[in-house]
């Protein structure tokens, strides 16, 4: 646990902050250090360690003691915002309240287009390596956890039709349409089941069936139904 400054080695510029992990990779989070790393590249940035503290109340401490020495938060030498600090957590679990303010200050947002990609390759990896499935042991937890839950009527009606195979949403024609086009125009890749090489790649599952695939095995797979078709993994590129 250490207390540190942060040093533009271009302007001279400085920031104090606090890791409680020490770990010599992490420069700071302060909003005005982050667009001056953006802006000169994290190389032309030093870090100095100024203190090493034992307990988190400590560290907390000690950051506002060196943040008032140094009267960061009116001074144009350093980045620092403010001479306050949020305390540091250092892997304590998250309330309940505190959960749920973080969920309602999330909400409506949308992620970036780059976030949405990584998490739609991360999606299909899984798919591909079959590992998407919930564990018996994650089932038991998540049965465990709503447990006295109380669930409104629309939740119980939903949950009877599902038992009873019944879709209580079903997609219009025009929707289904829209997501066969839009299927239709993937690229789809062929992956070998072992080392998840790329062996060939289409420009739709079109034109997979034209070299003799089966287009709807392939679909299942592309689905996460089913791991294998012909012996290949298949996902969308």
């Amino acid at each position: 646990m250490v207390i540190y400054e942060i040093e533009n080695l271009i302007n001279g510029k400085k920031y104090i902050g606090k890791d409680s992990k020490n770990n010599s990779n992490y420069l700071g989070s302060g909003k005005y250090l982050k667009l001056a790393i953006k802006k000169y590249g994290r190389s032309n940035f030093k870090k100095t360690i100024i203190e090493v503290c034992s307990t988190i109340e400590e560290l907390n401490s000690r950051e506002v003691y060196w943040l008032q020495l140094l009267n960061c938060k009116n001074s144009l030498q350093y980045y620092n915002a403010t001479d306050t600090i949020t305390p540091c957590r250092a892997g304590r679990p998250l309330t309940e309240e505190h959960k749920k303010k973080l969920s309602e200050a999330n909400r409506g947002k949308k992620h970036l287009p780059k976030t949405r990609e990584a998490i739609e390759r991360q999606i299909q990896t899984k798919k591909a390596n079959g590992t998407n499935r919930h564990t018996e042991e994650t089932k038991l937890k998540m049965s465990k956890a709503s447990l006295g839950k109380p669930k409104s009527a629309e939740h119980r009606a939903s949950m009877s039709a599902c038992r009873l195979g019944i879709k209580t949403q079903p997609c219009s024609e025009e929707k289904r349409k829209k997501i066969s086009e839009k299927q239709k125009k993937k690229a789809v890749l062929r992956l070998d089941k072992n080392t998840q090489e790329v062996l060939q790649r289409y420009e739709s599952i079109m034109s997979v069936r034209q070299y003799g695939y089966n287009s709807n095995a392939v679909q299942n797979v592309l689905k996460g139904t089913a791991r294998l078709s012909s012996g290949f993994i298949w996902k969308y590129e």
